[in-house]
């Protein structure tokens, strides 16, 4: 049998995430056979620990280095040279600094980094370390075609050696269900006949969650019955969102639900999903939503161009414009076909070119391709 080839996933923490749940998948969904998976954290743990199976996937953290960069590093090459791994793979710039250099104390071989959406590009200092960690790096991913140009306009580098690598949705979880979205319709005392719209995220700036509350307000107090607007995630927004929805008239009519871990629960209690952020990564609740066959409006922002095709996958509006995202969903308010009928497109789309199982293999064969060089 051929030897497991060691493979160490450096990231922050696992707290619930897009790009955490993206660890959560390799490690649910490697090769076992073929390579051995460990995930060192490094400023805690997270509620994410729970989904990986910790008699296949080793996770680490030291308490004892959380908060100092040298000690990160120190712990890492630690965990580099008694593990003797085959590839370092981080995540964001972070990762990428405490990972790039410990494993390069400790002769691993190769060093890879995903970026996931947010840049850290303001100053002067950043720009200078991630110019110089580029090139010191066996290979550089991006989850959407948009982020890739935009990190080669930020840091000066070549577009051309950066690798999309799609986020990936485990579509066995995020999966239609009605009988599980009625069951919490009840428990939220909603009905089947209630008109339910919904968005998950983190209550922050970048998920422009004003612009729902307006586009919602705008036609949802002259519906009969009225619909619903339920909002799963907590963030610093929280209280200006819930004045705003006072001020607008519409606070009876949106529930905010705070975090949650049923998130396939809640997209399966929706009738459409809306997503209004200015600025992503890629964002996984989309898809998640479009694996659970929910139509879909979202923003027209470049990275969700290539997840949604307007009309045949979900609908998009201008970012920024509630008098549009109004219009977009009242065509599924007044056309229960319509929802259906694009939100099973939306799960074909996702299974086809989004799915958990598709990012795994790129990932596989990114790391098959590198320990080859050295065979």
């Amino acid at each position: 049998m051929a030897q497991r080839r060691k493979i160490l996933q450096v990231v922050l923490n696992l707290e619930t995430g897009g790009l955490e749940s993206g660890i959560v998948n390799i490690a649910r969904l490697i090769d076992q056979r073929r390579f051995e998976l460990h995930v060192v954290c490094l400023r805690g743990r997270g509620e994410l620990l729970d989904r990986i199976d910790q008699t296949t996937t080793r996770v680490f953290h030291s308490p004892r280095a959380t908060g100092s960069i040298a000690a990160q590093i120190a712990e890492t090459r630690r965990l580099c040279r008694r593990h003797r791994y085959d590839v370092v793979h981080t995540h964001g710039y972070a990762t990428q600094l405490i990972g790039l250099v410990a494993a390069r104390l400790a002769a691993v071989p190769y060093v890879i980094n995903s970026e996931h959406g947010t840049l850290y590009d303001e100053t002067a200092r950043q720009r200078f370390l991630q110019r110089w960690m580029f090139p010191a790096l066996d290979g550089h991913y991006a989850v959407s075609e948009a982020l890739r140009q935009k990190i080669g306009r930020s840091f000066g580098v070549d577009a051309g050696v950066i690798e999309v690598v799609f986020n990936g949705v485990d579509t066995e979880r995020f999966t239609c269900d009605q009988r599980d979205g009625e069951r919490l319709r009840h428990d939220l005392g909603l009905t089947r006949a209630d008109f339910v719209i919904g968005s998950v995220g983190r209550l922050v700036w970048e998920k422009d969650y004003p612009t729902l509350l307006r586009g919602f307000a705008a036609f949802a107090p002259t519906r009969i019955p009225p619909p619903v607007l339920l909002l799963a995630g907590e963030g610093p927004e929280r209280a200006a969102l819930h004045a705003l929805a006072s001020e607008l008239g519409i606070a009876e009519r949106v529930r905010f639900l705070g975090r949650r871990d049923d998130i396939p629960t809640i997209l399966n209690a929706l009738d459409v999903f809306a997503l209004t952020s200015v600025s992503e990564g890629l964002p996984n609740t989309l898809l998640e939503a479009m694996s659970c066959e929910r139509a879909v409006v979202a923003s027209d922002i470049a990275p969700v161009l290539e997840l949604v095709e307007d009309g045949i996958t979900g609908t998009l509006f201008p970012a920024g414009d509630s008098e549009q995202l109004a219009k977009a969903l009242l065509q599924f308010v007044d056309n229960g076909a319509c929802s259906t009928k694009i939100g099973a497109a939306a799960r074909r789309a996702v299974v086809d070119r989004f799915s958990a199982r598709r990012m795994v293999d790129h990932y596989q064969a990114v790391y098959a391709r590198l320990i080859g060089r050295a065979a």
